[in-house]
C-alpha cells in the first residue's frame, strides 16, 4: 500500500464518517418515524438529549427507573482531544415521575 493510497483512503474514511454523523442527527419531532415497528408492537420515544447524550448501555430496574450510562469523554484522552464534560462520563438515572 503506497502512503498516498493510505492518506487518500484516511481522508475518505474521515469524509464518510463525517457525513453518517450528519445524516444520524434527526430532530426529535421526525426520529419515531424513521423506525420500521412489526405489526402490534409500539415505539415510543420516551427520553432524549438534553436528558443524556452519547449512550451506551441502558438497563431498568425493578422500580421501573432507567439507569443510562452517558460516555461523553469516551476515547478522548487517547486522542489527545480535551474533554467535553469535565466531571466526566456519568450513569443518569431516568425516573417516570408521572406513571405514563
Amino acid at each position: 500500500m503506497t502512503a498516498r493510497f493510505s492518506i487518500s483512503f484516511i481522508l475518505l474514511t474521515n469524509f464518510l464518517a463525517a457525513q453518517n454523523l450528519a445524516i444520524a442527527q434527526v430532530p426529535l419531532e421526525k426520529a419515531e418515524a424513521t423506525f420500521t415497528v412489526p405489526e402490534g408492537m409500539e415505539l415510543k420515544i420516551w427520553a432524549a438529549e438534553p436528558l443524556f447524550v452519547n449512550p451506551t448501555t441502558f438497563d431498568i430496574d425493578e422500580k421501573g427507573r432507567a439507569w443510562v450510562c452517558e460516555a461523553v469523554n469516551y476515547r478522548r484522552k487517547l486522542r489527545n482531544q480535551p474533554p467535553l464534560r469535565s466531571e466526566g462520563d456519568r450513569i443518569v438515572i431516568l425516573i417516570d415521575s408521572d406513571g405514563d
